[in-house]
């Protein structure tokens, strides 16, 4: 900042003036400064030679893991319902470039997660031909059988662009348009501008397809948190010793049993207060129940 006095027009620089009391400050005009810094890609100095200990710590600090592949990343609801079956129709991952929602067979064809640059990329795309089979007979009654290129073809590609981008939002997840679907952009637009109505019922198609997808995912992830928690293996329960002050007070010989419990041998110290046991209480081998039974009893 330029900090410049409205009477002198004496110039000072900006830490002076944040020293200064409120009323002084008052006494200033206070200007934005705009400033050049010619600065470099430390890849462009001689850092790596000048400062090698500097370089590897930098090296260090900001690189980012690389990703092979797309198994990078994965969404373990999606997993299971390609894995199980789950979706409305079959989804089928092949080790081929194209994906596709075939009408006449009625399912889905993506290449396999590895094969896209990550794994966002490949749920996305799984996403849009998900969107395309949300409109088949029997479910939505979207899709019509149409010639490629026509205005309903276009149609239902920006509806399976933007049910795409919300379920993909919807699970925090980054999508990208489909490079074959920016041909259809323009026509779009040409369409919303004929027909205002077009974005409407096109909205609303979005919202059911996603609305389909979103509700059979969370359903699948419900259940897998439900399969975890069940199969979370729960620590055995301590085996609880215990003696009455009842049993044992009918015996003089407590040095013995005081003996036990000083060396923490408490099976020994069970053993021997078998010996008074009356046959009244509950079961000392071990027990889950409150080991406090009558009053005296002493947890040991």
């Amino acid at each position: 900042f330029t900090c410049i006095h409205k009477d002198s027009g004496e110039k000072i620089k900006y830490d002076d003036y944040k020293k200064l009391s409120d009323n002084e400050k008052k006494e200033y005009n206070v200007y934005p400064k705009m400033q050049v810094f010619r600065v470099f890609n430390v890849a462009q100095t001689n850092l790596q030679e000048a400062r090698p200990e500097l370089w590897q710590k930098l090296e260090k600090e900001y690189s980012l893991p690389k990703i092979e592949n797309g198994e990078y990343f994965s969404f373990a609801p999606v997993d299971a319902l390609i894995k199980d079956n789950l979706w409305i129709c079959p989804i089928k991952p092949q080790h081929q470039d194209n994906a596709y929602y075939s009408i006449s067979r009625n399912e889905i064809v993506v290449p396999e997660k590895e094969q896209f640059k990550s794994g966002e990329a490949f749920y996305g795309t799984l996403f849009h031909e998900m969107t395309h089979s949300t409109g088949a007979e029997g479910v939505l009654d979207r899709i019509k059988p149409t010639t490629f290129g026509s205005a309903e073809y276009a149609r239902e590609e920006l509806v399976a662009e933007l049910g795409s981008a919300l379920v993909a939002q919807r699970y925090g997840m980054t999508k990208h348009i489909k490079e074959d679907s920016c041909a259809y952009l323009k026509g779009w637009l040409d369409e919303l501008k004929e027909s205002p109505q077009f974005i409407k019922t096109t909205l609303l198609d979005v919202k059911r397809a996603a609305s389909l997808i979103t509700q059979k995912v969370d359903k699948i992830a419900l259940e897998l948190e439900q399969n975890i928690d069940e199969e979370q293996t729960v620590a055995p329960k301590e085996k609880v010793y215990y003696s009455s002050v009842a049993y044992l007070q009918l015996t003089d010989d407590t040095m013995r049993l005081d003996a036990f419990k000083d060396k923490g041998d408490y099976e020994g110290l069970l053993t021997l207060a078998k010996e008074y046991y009356d046959g009244n209480g509950i079961n000392e081998e071990y027990t889950y129940s409150s080991p406090i039974q009558n009053r005296g009893d002493n947890l040991l």
